[in-house]
């Protein structure tokens, strides 16, 4: 095989590979109702995604009732405490199901989470408050938490959804081609193991680059009452898994480009033999890139650091006559490590969520970035080992509540750094 042919047939062969891995993660992560619901409820064990949607559900009241405006203190920490309860999470799981068929199964132009019960739910738990105040809340039907397809992007997205099931069943193909034209290169080319295991993790890093890049430019998007915290834990909830699955691929690629280098030859490109198009157009891109989002410049290019450096470690360290041995353990092991990180209950079904959501929360009382255990049994009981927070835009509406009795006596207040007061009950 020429070298312009095995070029072609690297290049068709690497985006066989990044479709097909993304139609099979999307055929087994997105399009499956059942896990698709699971991975919504395991985001219910970050704290800020239950207070999300408490305030959601307290807006979409006080939007129909604007007389429970004053009343909103008061909803959003039953709402919370009702959002932490194990049961909880099976008729949030239900109802994501529902936003599922309606979204692929083209069964509603407009999809919209609603949690069932959730209303009556709420007015129980502020009966056991304060019943006054249970009373003014309506029975009405369960308010909408989301919704989709509001904006033209969203509209086409639902356009296009119910195509994404057929499409998928082309993964195995996919991938079948991309891996059948890598061994035909590394079969037939001059260097051609090599090629192909530089294309393998080629295919791997546009996976991530991407996966990173779209992540970047998800939160900068989308924007909810408690910041990054809740679009990083729905993120992680559907794709983390996506992002170890391009991770394994570019590292088997690396592995075996590494393993099949000539040694003492210098067989990374050199960028004075790179085309000068070629050199001008990437020049071009890194300076937009850079331009237009810093950080996202930044992370991309600290991948390509990692990929190079992992090439040269793997490089010398399979210098040798025992190389093909210790690449090919190398490969397994990553495919093993792959394998267990996938499998890990990341996205648990909702009643091994439930389940977790009882346990209580360790001693150390320090507040990370990631998914946190606290103890929702405690503040259903209102005992005083936890217990809901309510945040104000300012102490003047933090005292306004207090006066209408919306909060206990005694509540521990802190300020946040974006200027809103937190309220826990002491």
């Amino acid at each position: 095989m020429g070298t312009l042919a095995s070029r072609v047939t690297v290049f068709a062969s690497a985006l066989c590979i990044v479709a097909g891995v993304l139609a099979l993660y999307a055929r087994s992560a997105i399009l499956d109702g059942d896990r698709f619901a699971d991975r919504a409820v395991s985001a219910l064990a970050q704290d800020e995604v239950d207070e999300e949607i408490a305030a959601r559900f307290a807006g979409a009241l006080v939007e129909r009732s604007p007389g429970l405006v004053t009343l909103r203190p008061a909803l959003e920490a039953a709402a919370a405490e009702v959002a932490a309860s194990p049961a909880f999470g099976a008729r949030f799981g239900a109802g994501m199901r529902n936003v599922h068929r309606d979204i692929f199964g083209a069964g509603d132009p407009r999809p919209s989470l609603r949690v069932a019960g959730m209303t009556a739910q709420v007015q129980a738990a502020l009966a056991r408050r304060t019943p006054v105040l249970a009373q003014r809340l309506p029975p009405d039907a369960d308010p909408s938490l989301m919704s989709i397809g509001s904006s033209g992007r969203e509209r086409l997205l639902l356009e296009a959804a119910p195509r994404a099931d057929g499409w998928s069943r082309l993964a195995p193909l996919a991938l079948v081609l991309g891996l059948l034209g890598l061994a035909l290169v590394a079969l037939t080319a001059r260097d051609g193991l090599w090629r192909s295991g530089i294309a393998l993790a080629g295919a791997g890093g546009a996976l991530l680059a991407g996966w990173i890049g779209a992540r970047t430019l998800t939160l900068e998007g989308f924007d909810t009452s408690w910041g990054d915290a809740v679009v990083k834990t729905i993120w992680d909830a559907y794709l983390g898994d996506l992002r170890t699955w391009s991770l394994g691929v570019a590292g088997a690629g690396i592995l075996i480009a590494a393993g099949a280098a000539r040694t003492g030859s210098s067989d990374l490109p050199s960028w004075s033999q790179t085309p000068a198009p070629v050199r001008g157009v990437a020049l071009l891109a890194a300076g937009s890139l850079v331009l237009a989002d810093r950080e996202l410049a930044l992370d991309l290019a600290a991948v390509g650091a990692g990929g190079v450096l992992l090439y040269l470690g793997a490089r010398h360290l399979l210098a040798g006559r025992t190389r093909v041995a210790l690449a090919g353990a190398a490969v397994l092991a990553v495919s093993a490590a792959v394998a267990g990180v996938s499998g890990r209950p990341d996205h648990v079904p909702a009643a091994a969520a439930s389940a977790l959501k009882g346990t209580p929360a360790p001693a150390t009382g320090a507040r990370d970035s990631g998914a946190r255990a606290r103890p929702p049994a405690a503040r259903s009981t209102g005992s005083s080992s936890g217990s809901p927070r309510i945040c104000f835009a300012s102490i003047q509406d933090a005292r306004a509540a207090a006066e209408g009795a919306s909060i206990p006596a005694g509540a521990v207040v802190k300020t946040m750094p974006d200027g809103r007061v937190c309220v826990r009950p002491g």
